[in-house]
């Protein structure tokens, strides 16, 4: 500001030194006119001083805006490079105590020993009540396969070191089966050939009538020892759905239950383990026919037997993990 108000003194100097030095070579209306010239240029520059002193205001609140503006950028962006900075340098929270090797995520496949509480003999569609040969097994094998997820490093704060998983898992046991009377395809036979009664002789039609199970499981379970390579386990309680093949005597297939479980793995190499687990899987029986005393006693008095066996059974075997 300064200078441009020192610009128009000098100016007006000049033009009145040049007025006075030629005031002998020129007219008076050349001075007036010259004097208009130079009171005209400095109007104008005096408008161009007030223009620029009426912007300044403006133009140093948009700059303040804009400090503002970048200082709200500036602080989450230093506070998320320190927190960058932080977990280069200690590492991350999780990570300490749950390496990334080991995250708890893994896929198993499983097979072992099934042994039945009871047996199915003695059923309507097992064995037609023993009129032919008993299908009485009460042991057989399984396969199955699954998964564990890991809910939180430290049983949520209360036991630190000890993990809590989810496990969801499916299993098809086979129980060892015997060769009898296959009552479906009898009774056909008998409703078409009309041999019924005594001679429903002639259409007892026999097969391996295989004994099957297939249990849908969802469990909790609780792993020890973070760290180590060999690891023990336990399942508290979990929850089984149940389908049983052939049917029961109501042709009811579906049924409810529950599981507890124990267990250990060793890892070979990191995310590559081996365990043996032990479970009993208890059920609701909902397939269960139960029969009134009356029932029992006619099946009975036609020199059949008759019995209600139980849901419930225990396994016993080994599997592969493989983390994720």
């Amino acid at each position: 500001m300064q200078f441009k108000k020192n610009t128009l003194t000098m100016a007006v100097a000049s033009a009145l030194i040049a007025a006075s030095t030629t005031a002998g070579a020129v007219s008076t209306a050349d001075l007036e006119r010259k004097l208009m010239q130079l009171e005209a240029e400095m109007a104008a520059l005096r408008q161009e001083l007030k223009a620029t002193q009426a912007a300044e205001p403006a133009q140093t609140q948009q700059v303040q805006q804009l400090e503002t503006r970048v200082d709200a950028v500036e602080a989450p962006v230093q506070n998320l490079e320190q927190r960058v900075s932080d977990m280069e340098t200690k590492g991350s929270p999780y990570f300490t105590r749950h390496p990334a090797t080991r995250t708890g995520n893994m896929i198993f496949f499983r097979g072992g020993y099934t042994g039945l509480m009871d047996d199915r003999a003695f059923g309507a569609v097992t064995d037609v009540y023993g009129l032919g040969n008993d299908n009485d097994g009460d042991s057989g094998w399984n396969v199955g396969a699954g998964f564990d997820f890991l809910l939180t490093p430290d049983v949520w704060g209360l036991m630190p070191g000890t993990w809590a998983l989810a496990e969801l898992g499916v299993e098809f046991s086979h129980i060892d089966s015997a060769e009898t009377i296959l009552p479906v395809p009898t009774a056909e036979c008998a409703l078409a050939t009309g041999n019924v009664g005594p001679a429903l002789g002639n259409c007892l039609i026999t097969g391996t009538n295989n004994l099957t199970m297939l249990t849908v499981s969802a469990a909790p379970k609780i792993k020890f020892m973070e760290g180590s390579k060999l690891r023990p386990w336990l399942i508290p309680i979990g929850l089984d759905f149940r389908v049983i093949s052939p049917t029961s005597d109501t042709t009811s297939y579906l049924d409810v239950g529950g599981q507890v479980a124990a267990g250990a793995e060793y890892e070979l190499i990191p995310g590559i383990k081996l365990g043996a687990d032990a479970r009993y899987h208890f059920a609701a029986d909902f397939t269960n026919p139960d029969y009134s005393d009356a029932t029992v006693a006619a099946i009975r008095g036609l020199g059949l037997q008759v019995q209600e066996p139980s849901n419930d059974y225990w396994t016993i075997g080994g599997y592969l993990g493989i983390g994720f």
